[in-house]
């Protein structure tokens, strides 16, 4: 129970740092892109600082939700993976659904 709660510790912090790594390279990007368009530093500033940070945060809320997703998928709850099986026609119909229709 002790270890579990190590690796769960150790994944949140991972996330953040990931989270936070992402950050800034977002913060970055935008800057370069905010003055390569508008040729000023400050309007490159202005973007680059507003943008990346509501982008992390959403980043961090879809990492989250894919997170709950995956815990709630359904080999978690025991249940048996989808299989897709090619559909079996009965006996004297054709394969195509348009030829031999009844």
């Amino acid at each position: 129970m002790q270890l579990r709660r190590i690796r769960i510790k150790e994944a949140y912090v991972r996330d953040w740092l990931k989270t936070g790594t992402y950050g800034i390279m977002h913060l970055l990007v935008a800057m370069a892109v905010a003055f390569a368009i508008s040729g000023s530093w400050r309007v490159a500033l202005g973007i680059g600082i507003v943008e990346p940070l509501v982008q992390t945060l959403f980043y961090s809320l879809h990492e989250r939700l894919w997170g709950r997703m995956k815990r709630r998928s359904a080999p978690a709850r025991g249940l048996p993976p989808v299989r897709l099986v090619p559909r079996q026609n009965p006996p004297g119909r054709s394969p195509h659904p348009c030829v031999n229709c009844p």
